[in-house]
């Protein structure tokens, strides 16, 4: 049972991704079309009109955008959020475990040294601790001691560290809060440290809330907003543009060796709705996985090709393939491949550092429109706690 677990938690250590949200590669394009949009509106014929034609384009974009990004995030990817609240999940479960199996050994222990004895106090005892334990396994919640955990965490373009300032760099905190086993509400903070800034996406904060169980043949329901949320929005602009968040249901279950899962996702203001299929399989030290989705809004079908895990030690690398039934509506933020590596270690206060181009649109080296350079890709630093 101790070892079916633990292969049960490395599964679901191997398949989170580091999630870093420093995307200022991707809007480059848009931000060169917002200049051009911003020369024509200052046009003295027609600024009135132009200046409203741009606003309602801005907020298109940015409703396009968010929605680009919460689904470019792939069904092994997980969020800051909730990629903190997985990991303590599986470190509570295999603490409890831990203690059972030595509780059991003490027992034996106790059992066989006390085999001939009459001692009927500590039998009491033993019996009174049992029930205790049985009681506190029955609790709603758990101890205070476990409802709070945060992660630290800077992120910022390679491009950034060569000498160009173009990308954002940010410090974060996420912040996780689970009273209930499986339940959790979660959030990120971000704070950009340098002089670039993006009109169309840069968030102060993210957010996400549900239940989700790592466990096989179980459901989870989990809603997540990405949107450009602002603690001081502007004017005409939502808080926590709770609206724009997207509803994922899954379920999870396993035939022979290889893990299943369904999703479906939905996002209201944009009414679109994607559904996925997944496979994965241990592959000797990797974890090999295929994706089919489904674009329901706009009949378009995707299938994604990914593998994973530790090359060595706590070297670790992954590399996905993105392939599209039609190619004309691939958004402009929807990438053909990426791939990222470092050095990762899950456990609490240990550092983690990963170069990524998960958030970059890259294109296969054959297509017309060239995808953004390696320096594009972002560099990111994270520690639990």
């Amino acid at each position: 049972m101790q070892k079916r677990s633990r292969e049960l938690a490395k599964k679901a250590l191997n398949s989170q991704w580091i999630i870093d949200k420093s995307i200022a590669s991707i809007f480059k394009e848009i931000d060169n079309n917002s200049r051009a949009d911003s020369n024509v509106s200052s046009d003295k014929n027609s600024s009135n009109s132009k200046t409203i034609l741009l606003d309602k384009n801005l907020t298109q974009k940015r409703e396009d955008i968010v929605v680009d990004i919460a689904n470019i995030k792939e069904l092994e990817e997980m969020s800051d959020e909730l990629s903190l609240f997985m990991q303590n999940e599986i470190d509570s479960e295999m603490e409890s475990r831990k203690e059972s199996v030595e509780k059991q050994s003490r027992r034996k222990v106790l059992n066989s040294n006390n085999f001939n004895s009459t001692n009927s106090k500590k039998s009491k005892q033993k019996s009174n601790k049992l029930v205790k334990d049985k009681e506190m396994k029955k609790r709603f919640f758990k101890p205070l001691s476990k409802w709070f955990s945060y992660s630290l965490g800077y992120s910022t373009s390679l491009e950034n560290i060569i000498g160009e300032d173009s990308g954002r760099e940010q410090a974060k905190l996420t912040l996780n809060i689970s009273p209930i086993k499986y339940f959790f509400i979660g959030a990120t903070f971000a704070k950009t440290l340098n002089s670039v800034h993006n009109k169309y996406y840069e968030p102060d904060f993210s957010y996400t809330f549900g239940y989700s169980d790592w466990h096989q043949d179980t459901w989870s329901l989990v809603y997540s907003n990405y949107s450009d949320n602002k603690f001081s929005p502007d004017s005409g602009y939502n808080r926590f543009n709770f609206s724009s968040g997207t509803w994922d249901l899954s379920y999870k279950t396993k035939i022979k060796d290889v893990s299943l899962r369904g999703s479906l996702k939905y996002t209201p203001k944009s009414k679109k709705a994607y559904l996925s299929l997944s496979a994965s399989k241990k592959i000797y030290k990797l974890l090999g996985s295929v994706q089919y989705k489904r674009y329901l809004h706009t009949s378009q079908d995707q299938l994604t090709l990914s593998l994973k895990g530790f090359i060595y030690k706590k070297f670790y690398a992954s590399g996905s393939v993105y392939l599209y039934s039609k190619l004309n509506k691939q958004t402009s933020q929807e990438p053909d491949y990426a791939f990222s590596f470092g050095w990762k270690d899950s456990k609490k206060r240990r550092l983690t550092i990963m170069y990524s181009n998960y958030y970059t649109p890259t294109r296969f080296f054959w297509r017309k429109k060239k995808g953004p350079s390696f320096a594009k890709g972002s560099i990111s630093l994270s520690m639990r706690f």
